[in-house]
């Protein structure tokens, strides 16, 4: 501190401009400026919005300070749990046999909506769940996977919304998100963006996150922190589901201990159980038996549970099977055994994921939070069908026309489920998960949005236990959040004005079960439409690639007919005509057209062809990974890969370059001084490898693969310089890789091949990578080859 001995003890507590105005003034004159000093000193004194006021001297001026935005008194803290692809009858607390003890309990303290409605696909119910728009005024009237050139299908969140946590953020919240985002239009998924769709851009402070439909659950390689691509951690036992739920903890938990007066908002979206449906051996083996007696014995069972919950009315009666699904007695034994399986390991995954929730919200009842803490659990859309009517140990395998026999299928019945597979369970099982309503995700019918949603508030929902029935659909649940939240949406949001929100807040139903609700509400995913009014329900099932015009609409009285069993369109055709009116209306006001029903894999080589084809790459390490949807695109095309490295003496093994996994991926590597290429759709693996060691010092490697009849047909080869070393004839080339991205000098994530255990990076030196493709696109004989290899909705 500075020597004051000899100086005025009021010049220096008042500064050099106080002091000398304190000689020059004398005693009077020192009060005024002591007087003015402590009024300008004073917080209380000071309204954060006013301008400062600036003169000569500090003394004469008045400050006025920044301060952050307070949530309203007694706020609460809010968290959205999202599950994925899991089925309107998948929860205990919703007649399910699975073991959901966690979420039965929330259930128990709070409210199960039983008539929660949703978008019938992943992307449209979380953009129409974060902007309160429907999904096509969101732009993702599909899939965030492609940019199909029109306003309600942009693949990418409208700007002109705000979202949940870009309001919340600015009223006061600490936000948070964790998990599965799948909003933002594949083209930005890469390490240059552009990032105005990443969680961070868009009112999230934190996120751990992942961008696409799903990930591997034992090595997820697409995990980014805020906008950094980063690896998950390598330990024993390592399962996502858990890793999410230890970052949500992390993330509450430094919040409270830093702002503790401070609410927050937390977006938790787990992948569970979206495909892969992966699980521990544990959790899958704990279900041993459950499923033997079949989806058509279970199906019963779990209608039975239902009607008793009072989640269904008690005259509900079991639909027939739907399209894809036979009898359980017309399969054989194996197929049975096969199958029986599947479903263990689906309901091992869910009973981790509930696991997870009960330990998330066990911390906040440590730290004494969950008492105001308004917590919402919902699905997205109902039980998946994508697993085809046999199911599959790998579901790249039939999506890329290559579906697995049950022959080989077997093989796999011990370690189905944990890291050698990708699996997907059958359209029966499908059925089951969506009891007691028809068809599945990506059908507007019931079975496709149908979907659980319990809601807790322990501060202000009393009657606890207890069911709602009125219609509520996702949209409404951000104005819902708001109103719980004691605020309101801004008119405008970074100087654009905002769409108005379209769903309307059903908080009132917290309280009052008799709460009058939303009574319209129009559906479309794909060509799939419904239109509810009331109890009246228009719906169409589109088959793709017939014209829209020749569909058939049905119409159902939900009053006396709660799953759409009873076709009554031919006795009330004005009845169809008005709600046909009404759909059009409601497909004009938010962008539903123009219709589009091709599936994903289509529409994605589409787009890329559409933004180019890469045709030359030169790569160079240090390289971060590169997320799929900008990496080389090479596999369906002839190209060449050329690495310019460098062997030590007496080593230089490893992976020199690696995209995709086993489960759908390729790598060029070193073994035993040898060069190898594989290509793997699991449960096959295509190799060639060289009989002659690579030398050591500056080499040149090269992979060069030709196509004879594309997508599918044609060879490879490897070379060491100028000199062939070996090549093959593939039974079936690789048609894309899985979602994990492309690595240099290791192999990130799972792995492609099981020659090597972990990432294996190269132990020598990787000068340089050249990647030349030829990009022709595919002709009309070559496309139809391929459509007619997707065999499956995806």
């Amino acid at each position: 501190m500075a020597d004051t001995k000899g100086i005025d003890r009021r010049s220096f507590l008042l500064g050099a401009a106080g002091g000398a105005a304190a000689t020059a003034l004398g005693a009077a004159g020192v009060a005024t400026v002591r007087e003015k000093s402590r009024r300008l000193i004073t917080p209380a004194a000071v309204d954060p919005g006013e301008d400062a006021e600036i003169a000569e001297s500090f003394a004469d001026s008045r400050p006025a300070y920044a301060a952050d935005a307070a949530a309203p008194a007694g706020a609460p803290n809010v968290v959205v749990v999202v599950l994925d692809d899991v089925g309107f009858a998948d929860l205990g607390c919703y007649g399910s046999e699975i073991r959901t003890p966690h979420l039965d309990a929330l259930a128990a303290r709070g409210l199960r909506y039983t008539n929660f409605r949703t978008c019938a696909m992943c992307s449209p119910t979380r953009a129409a769940l974060m902007t309160g728009l429907n999904h096509h005024s969101a732009g993702m009237g599909w899939l965030a996977d492609v940019d199909a050139g029109y306003p309600g299908y942009r693949g990418d969140l409208t700007l002109d919304a705000a979202t949940l946590a870009e309001v919340l953020r600015e009223r006061g919240w600490s936000t948070f998100h964790v998990g599965k985002w799948h909003v933002n239009v594949g083209a930005s998924c890469g390490p240059t963006g552009p990032y105005h769709n990443w969680p961070t851009s868009r009112g999230f402070e934190r996120a751990y996150w992942f961008q696409g439909h799903s990930t591997d659950y034992f090595k997820p390689s697409e995990l980014i922190d805020g906008v950094t691509p980063v690896e998950a951690e390598e330990r024993d036992d390592y399962f996502v589901n858990d890793a999410l739920t230890d970052r949500a903890i992390a993330y509450v938990r430094t919040q409270k201990a830093v702002a503790p007066d401070k609410p927050f908002y937390l977006q938790l979206c787990y992948p569970a159980a979206h495909s892969p449906l992966q699980a521990r051996p544990r959790d899958r083996d704990a279900y041993r038996g459950v499923y033997d007696a079949g989806w058509d014995v279970v199906r019963e069972r779990r209608l039975e549970r239902q009607r008793a919950l009072g989640v269904v009315p008690g005259t509900t009666r079991l639909p027939p099977l739907s399209p894809g699904a036979d009898p359980w007695d017309r399969l054989d034994v194996t197929q049975r055994r096969v199958n029986a399986r599947y479903m263990e390991v689906y309901a091992g995954c869910i009973t981790n994921v509930d696991a997870n929730i009960g330990r998330f919200l066990a911390a906040l009842d440590a730290g004494g939070w969950r008492e105001n803490t308004l917590v919402l659990v919902l699905s997205d859309n109902g039980g998946s069908a994508e697993g085809t009517p046999t199911g599959t140990p790998n579901v790249f395998a039939p999506a890329f026309g290559r579906p697995v026999p049950v022959d080989e299928v077997v093989k796999l019945y011990d370690v189905m489920g944990e890291d050698a597979t990708f699996p997907h369970y059958p359209i029966g099982w499908a059925c089951c998960s969506n009891t007691p309503y028809r068809l599945y995700k990506q059908y507007a019918h019931l079975g496709g949005v149908a979907d659980p949603l319990i809601v807790s508030w322990p501060k202000r929902i009393t009657t606890t236990g207890a069911l709602r029935t009125r219609f509520v659909h996702v949209v409404d649940l951000y104005p819902t959040i708001l109103e719980a939240a004691g605020i309101e949406r801004p008119a405008t949001h970074r100087g654009r004005r905002l769409k108005p929100v379209e769903g309307a807040s059903v908080f009132a139903t917290f309280a009052d079960p008799a709460a009058p609700t939303r009574a319209a509400q129009y559906f479309e995913l794909g060509g799939q439409r419904a239109f509810l009014d009331g109890d009246w329900r228009l719906a169409t099932r589109h088959e793709r690639g017939t014209r829209f015009e020749d569909d058939v609409w049905e119409l159902y009285d939900l009053a006396t007919d709660p799953n759409e069993l009873v076709d009554l369109a031919a006795e009330h055709p004005d009845k169809v005509r008005e709600l046909v009116a009404k759909w059009n209306a409601a497909a004009e006001r938010h962008g539903v057209f123009p219709l589009d029903d091709r599936n994903l894999v289509v529409k994605m080589v589409q787009d890329r062809q559409r933004r180019g084809i890469r045709a030359d790459w030169e790569l160079a390490p240090p390289l971060e990974r590169l997320a799929g949807q900008v990496a080389p695109l090479v596999c369906p095309f002839a190209h060449e890969i050329a690495v310019e490295l460098e062997r030590p003496e007496g080593r230089g093994d490893g992976v020199l370059l690696a995209h995709g996994s086993r489960h759908a991926g390729y790598v060029l590597h070193v073994r035993d001084g040898r060069l190898v290429y594989e290509q793997s759709l699991a449960p096959w693996n295509e190799r060639i490898e060289s009989e002659v060691a690579l030398p050591t010092g500056p080499v040149t490697v090269r992979y060069v693969q030709t196509m004879t009849a594309r997508p599918f047909d044609g060879s490879g080869a490897l070379w060491v310089g100028d000199r062939k070393v070996a090549e093959h004839t593939f039974a079936r080339m690789l048609f894309a890789t899985s979602y994990d991205g492309f690595s240099l000098g290791a192999d990130l994530g799972n792995r492609v091949s099981t020659l090597y255990d972990g990432p294996n990076p190269f132990q020598g030196r990787i000068v340089r990578v050249k990647i030349h493709v030829d990009t022709t696109p595919f002709n009309a004989i070559e496309t139809m080859r391929f459509i007619e290899a997707m065999s499956i909705r995806v």
